[in-house]
C-alpha cells in the first residue's frame, strides 16, 4: 500500500485516469475509539457502510467487537478480520439458507425481523439444527416516522399492534426478544430519536403484561431498545442542547452506522 501525505499529493503522483482509494486508519480510529468513550452502550459498525478490509481491521484495531452484517459475504468479511467479533444479522428479510449459514457456521444468535414469515424461516431452521431457541435474541423491527433523507420505515418495519403480537409469538416459541428500529439515514431533526424512542417503549410497555422481562436480549439491561442510526451531515445543534446526537455531534464521518442501546423505560 502507497503512502502519502494528503489527497493532492496522491494525486499529483499517481496521475489515476481512474478513481483510487484513499484511507486514513488513524483518523477512523480515532473516531470509534471516540464515539465508544462518549456513548456507554454497545457499538456496533454496520459493514455495509464500508466493508473494504482495511477499514474493518481498523476498527477491530480500535476496539470494535461487534458488527451488523445483512448478508454471507459480509458474515465473511467481518470473520476474516476477527475470528471473535460478534455479529448481528439485521436485514429484516432473509433467505432461509442464509439464516441456516448465519446459524450453523457463524454462530450468529442476534437477528431481527418484521414479519411472521420471518418468525416462520427462523423457526424451521432452529429445529433442523436442534438449536435451543432461548440462546437466540430475536430483535423486531418497529416502523417510524421522521424527517430523514431516505426514509426506511416505507419499505421495513413492522407497525406498533403488528409488532407486539410478532414480539408475542416469539416470546411464546422461547426466544429471547427485543424492539428495534431505523430512522433512517441523513437524519436533521434529533427528535426523530425521541419519537421512534417513545414509539417503541409503547411496544414494550404494551408487550409488558403479557411478556415479563422478555423484552431482555442477551447481556443487554431489562427493557432494551435498539436504536440504528447514521451521523447527522446537517444537523448543527450541540452535544449539551441534544440527547439524540450527544454521541455523534463531533463525528467527523457522516457515513458511520451505530447501534445505539437505550433502556425503554
Amino acid at each position: 500500500m502507497q503512502r502519502f501525505e494528503n489527497a493532492r499529493e496522491a494525486a499529483l503522483a499517481l496521475r489515476p485516469d481512474d478513481p483510487i482509494y484513499c484511507f486514513r486508519p488513524q483518523v477512523l480510529k480515532a473516531d470509534a475509539k471516540q464515539f465508544m468513550g462518549m456513548f456507554p452502550g454497545k457499538t456496533a459498525y454496520a459493514v455495509k457502510t464500508n466493508g473494504e478490509q482495511i477499514v474493518l481491521n481498523a476498527l477491530v484495531e480500535a476496539g470494535v467487537g461487534a458488527f451488523d452484517v445483512a448478508s454471507p459475504g459480509e458474515f465473511a468479511a467481518v470473520r476474516a478480520v476477527s475470528p471473535d467479533a460478534e455479529m448481528l444479522y439485521m436485514h429484516p428479510v432473509k433467505a432461509q439458507s442464509d439464516i441456516r449459514l448465519a446459524l450453523e457456521k457463524y454462530a450468529i444468535l442476534v437477528i431481527s425481523l418484521d414479519h411472521e414469515d420471518e418468525i416462520t424461516k427462523l423457526t424451521r431452521v432452529v429445529r433442523a439444527l436442534d438449536i435451543d431457541p432461548g440462546a437466540i435474541t430475536v430483535f423486531v423491527r418497529i416502523q417510524t416516522k421522521g424527517s430523514a433523507a431516505y426514509e426506511l420505515s416505507k419499505k421495513f418495519g413492522a407497525g406498533p399492534a403488528n409488532a407486539v403480537e410478532l414480539a408475542e409469538r416469539l416470546n411464546r416459541t422461547g426466544y429471547k426478544v427485543g424492539l428495534c428500529f431505523h430512522v433512517g439515514s441523513q437524519i436533521e431533526d434529533p427528535d426523530t430519536y425521541e419519537r421512534a424512542l417513545a414509539s417503541a417503549t409503547g411496544c414494550a410497555t404494551a408487550s409488558a403484561s403479557t411478556l415479563p422481562g422478555s423484552m431482555s436480549a442477551a447481556a443487554f439491561p431489562p427493557n432494551t431498545v435498539m436504536i440504528r442510526t447514521a451521523a447527522s451531515r446537517k444537523c448543527r445543534r450541540s452535544a449539551r442542547s441534544c440527547r439524540g446526537c450527544r454521541a455523534t455531534s463531533r463525528s467527523t464521518s457522516s457515513t458511520s452506522c451505530r447501534w445505539w442501546l437505550s433502556p425503554a423505560g
